[in-house]
């Protein structure tokens, strides 16, 4: 009994030679007849390109800290509302932090949020710094220490129902400098900041809208990554919530991605892009058109909104299918030759 993956194999006088390999077997065949085997070879680069496909990130530790970065607050129609931030020093010296605030909006469609001046924008009717304040200006935090600080969101009748954003900044200095004279030999920047966000009831207005979607990568024909933009067109901030799934002909599920894993916020009167990693859960194996189905809710809404169904091709796929048939062909071509061969 032959080994598996070895051939008899009959020479021409007509010995018996068992134990060939098929290695050999193939590189023989193309020494006779390179004409005759130019299509295996293509197919074989075939199949190496499309088995392996080409398919086209930094962290820093500092001398600072604060928590939490992110503070939610929900907001009465009366009533103030305390919270507090601790701030952290690892260093060997004893530091002064000045806090301020700053109302920040968005910036881009990526997630980025960008601090705004006193100039005049239309963002400002969703500021926060105006009603926000500290217990103390100025902290001392001993080396090695964390120092906790307390804020009051003043619900004034000024402020607006609907969402409200402003940053918490630290200016770190050094003990015993001037004011205004920040530390400049650090690893990191001396601004510590923690971002605010306030909703007022009394008139929110939650409306997330779809946009559009677009394919980040495919493997085989199959979408990999995923994108969806969103608008928020109402005066709060949400937070997205979703599936999208790829399925086959056949009806199979064969990769599923969560819309917004990290919980990512879209501020008011703004865009949003979501990135979404596909992964796979079934072999997709089956050539012809993919369908890829997504709903969304938001954070507070029960129903889901279906998306529009995009369909995709697995050409990748169907050259597989197509590079295996000639490999095969090939093969039996051959062992009907060597069979007739024999007979005669």
């Amino acid at each position: 009994m032959e080994a598996p993956g070895r051939f008899a194999h009959h020479n021409a006088v007509g010995s018996y030679r068992p134990e060939i390999n098929f290695a050999e077997h193939m590189a023989n065949s193309f020494r006779k007849k390179p004409k005759e085997n130019f299509v295996i070879r293509f197919s074989l680069f075939l199949g190496f390109f499309l088995l392996f496909p080409f398919t086209g990130v930094s962290a820093s530790s500092g001398t600072f800290s604060i928590e939490p970065i992110f503070t939610d607050i929900r907001l009465e129609s009366e009533g103030e509302r305390n919270f507090s931030l601790e701030v952290g020093n690892q260093t060997t010296n004893p530091i002064v932090f000045r806090i301020s605030f700053v109302d920040f909006g968005s910036l881009g469609e990526s997630g980025g949020v960008a601090f705004l001046g006193n100039g005049v924008s239309t963002e400002h009717r969703y500021g926060l710094a105006s009603w926000l304040s500290a217990e103390k200006d100025v902290v001392t935090v001993l080396p090695q220490t964390k120092e906790t600080i307390h804020f009051t969101v003043e619900n004034k009748e000024s402020l607006s129902p609907g969402g409200h954003y402003a940053a918490v900044l630290f200016r770190a200095e050094k003990e015993g400098a001037d004011q205004g004279t920040t530390i400049s030999d650090v690893s990191i920047t001396p601004d510590l900041t923690a971002l605010i966000f306030v909703q007022k009831t009394g008139g929110a207005i939650e409306e997330l809208q779809y946009r559009d979607s677009a394919l980040q990568a495919v493997i085989f024909g199959i979408p990999e990554k995923w994108s969806e933009r969103f608008q928020n067109s109402g005066n709060v901030h949400l937070t997205p919530r979703g599936v999208v799934e790829v399925r086959d002909m056949l009806g199979r599920v064969v990769r599923r991605g969560i819309l917004n894993e990290e919980s990512g916020i879209i501020l008011p009167e703004s865009y949003r892009v979501y990135p979404i990693t596909l992964k796979p859960l079934e072999k997709a194996i089956i050539p012809g058109f993919y369908t890829v189905s997504a709903r969304y809710r938001f954070d507070g809404q029960d129903v889901f909104t279906t998306i529009p169904e995009k369909r995709v091709f697995a050409w990748r796929i169907l050259l597989l299918w197509i590079f295996f048939l000639v490999i095969l062909a090939v093969l039996l071509r051959k062992l009907f030759v060597r069979k007739k061969s024999k007979e005669l």
